[in-house]
C-alpha cells in the first residue's frame, strides 16, 4: 500500500497514472481506508488541527506535526512534508526486517542533523543497487525522508520482497 508524503500531492491534484514508453506504469493499489487516512492527514496539515511535536524538521527547522501513518506515530513538516521516523519505525511501516536495509558499510555525511541528538546524520543507500539515499542517525538511528522518499521506499521494499 501507498501513502506516503508525495501521495497526499497525487491524491489531491488527482494525478494521472504514469506511463513509461506509452504503457501505463505500475502504481500500487491504494485502499479507500488509506485514501481517507491521507485525506485526514492533508486536512490536518492544511488546516493545523494535527498535533504539534517534540522536534523541528532537519530539512527546514520548521516544528514538525504527530501524525499516525498505518499505527505509526511519525512527526511530519507542514513546510516540506519531511518525515522522521523514530529507530523501528520505518520497518514496522514497511513490514520489513530493518529501517534501511541497504548496506551500512558505505555511507556519508549527511547535509542534516538529527533532531533528537543535534548530531550529524549519515546518507545511506535504502537499498542496493538503488540510488535512493536515506538521512539515518547513527546515534539513535532514526531515520529522515524528505518528500517523495517513503513512496520511492514503498517501491523498492515491495521489490525486494
Amino acid at each position: 500500500m501507498l501513502v506516503g508524503a508525495t501521495f497526499l500531492h497525487t491524491v489531491k491534484s488527482g494525478i494521472k497514472t504514469p506511463k513509461i514508453h506509452g504503457v501505463p506504469a505500475k502504481v500500487p493499489v491504494v485502499s479507500k481506508e488509506d485514501k481517507e487516512r491521507v485525506e485526514r492527514l492533508q486536512q490536518g496539515l492544511a488546516d493545523g488541527s494535527l498535533k504539534q511535536g517534540q522536534i523541528d524538521c532537519p530539512k527546514c527547522l520548521h516544528r514538525c506535526c504527530v501524525a499516525l501513518i498505518k499505527d505509526v506515530e511519525v512527526d511530519i513538516c507542514p513546510r516540506c512534508r519531511s518525515i522522521w521516523f523514530d529507530k523501528n519505525e520505518l520497518s514496522t511501516y514497511l513490514l520489513a526486517r530493518k529501517d534501511v536495509p541497504g548496506d551500512i558499510y558505505h555511507s556519508r555525511l549527511s547535509k542534516y542533523s538529527c533532531p533528537h541528538c543535534i548530531k550529524p546524520m549519515r546518507e545511506f543507500c535504502f537499498i542496493n543497487p538503488h540510488n535512493l539515499l536515506v538521512d539515518k542517525c547513527e546515534q539513535c538511528e532514526g531515520v529522515f525522508l524528505e518528500e517523495g522518499e517513503l513512496d520511492r521506499a514503498v517501491r523498492l521494499n515491495e521489490k525486494q520482497q
